[in-house]
């Protein structure tokens, strides 16, 4: 049986991401623009927990939410350019019937709400690969189709 949102609210665990929540929106408040950046959050956390919440002895280095730590990391001004960056990605995908982004994107958005992997190569591999691999299949597809250079076989044919 799963707990009630008052039961879950109040175990020790989600009290202590509730921390690092705040943690990250209180330096997502300091530079909302620019975000502080993803190697910052650690020692951020520490004077965090220090000035309001000492009895916490966990200190990770990253929010536990993809969301916030995006917000912490990269300020609005990232937060928007992934989004310009994947919002036409899926649309073109969905058109495409191309699954693999989209499928990345959406396991993503549900393991990023407790926990993030954005601030490892491994996490960001997860989610920019696929990017990779539809926009590469787009530029192959557009090269072909009308290249940029004249192979020398074509050059031949003209002269």
């Amino acid at each position: 049986m799963m707990p009630n949102p008052k039961q879950l609210m109040q175990e020790q665990n989600m009290q202590t991401r509730i921390v690092f929540w705040k943690a990250a929106l209180d330096g997502f408040y300091t530079a909302p623009l620019t975000g502080l950046g993803h190697r910052t959050y650690g020692d951020y956390l520490d004077r965090y927990i220090t000035a309001n919440a000492p009895v916490v002895e966990e200190r990770p280095r990253h929010p536990h939410s993809m969301y916030l730590d995006i917000l912490y990391s990269w300020g609005l001004v990232g937060a928007v350019m992934l989004f310009v960056v994947f919002v036409p990605a899926m649309l073109h995908a969905r058109r495409q019937k191309e699954y693999f982004l989209p499928l990345s994107v959406l396991l993503m958005l549900g393991h990023g709400v407790f926990d993030s992997s954005l601030h490892m190569k491994a996490g960001l591999m997860v989610i920019f690969i696929p990017l990779g691999m539809l926009w590469g299949k787009q530029l192959q597809i557009a090269l072909i189709a009308s290249p940029l250079v004249r192979s020398p076989s074509q050059t031949e044919k003209t002269t």
